[in-house]
């Protein structure tokens, strides 16, 4: 049996081989979070539902995640991109993506796609798009 700490719905921390009444003391909002599983079958980082773990799923290609990837853009780019994605359905799609994964595969067709409609649409220069949809 293992202990597994769960934060923010995954997997946090693991003592393989420890049942939960032998983990370290920990704070009773802490061990509240703490859920057993069949040994050796979590690994940080995986999903608990509230009563199963599974394997987050891939992320494949270059990927900015985010958080990151709108803290490159500024207010005023966003809201212009907004605003813009209120009559092109392309761009309303690409931004649901980008919300709905958490990420965005910057080599991606949608990507390019998007970066390509923003620069033609004069919301983006080629300079900022470049920056904005960096792989690092």
């Amino acid at each position: 049996m293992d202990s597994i700490l769960v934060q923010n719905g995954r997997a946090h921390q693991i003592w393989r081989g420890v049942a939960k009444d032998s983990i370290p003391p920990m704070t009773p909002e802490l061990m509240d979070c703490v859920v057993e599983a069949e040994a050796g079958l979590v690994d940080d980082g995986d999903i608990w539902s509230g009563s199963a773990f599974s394997k987050p799923s891939p992320v494949l290609g270059p990927h900015v995640d985010g958080e990151t990837f709108l803290a490159r853009v500024t207010d005023d780019e966003y809201a212009s991109v907004i605003a813009a994605a209120q009559s092109n359905m392309q761009l309303a799609r690409w931004l649901d993506q980008l919300r709905i994964l958490g990420y965005v595969n910057v080599t991606s067709d949608a990507a390019m796609a998007a970066k390509a409609a923003l620069v033609a649409a004069g919301l983006l220069t080629s300079g900022r798009a470049d920056m904005i949809f960096a792989q690092a």
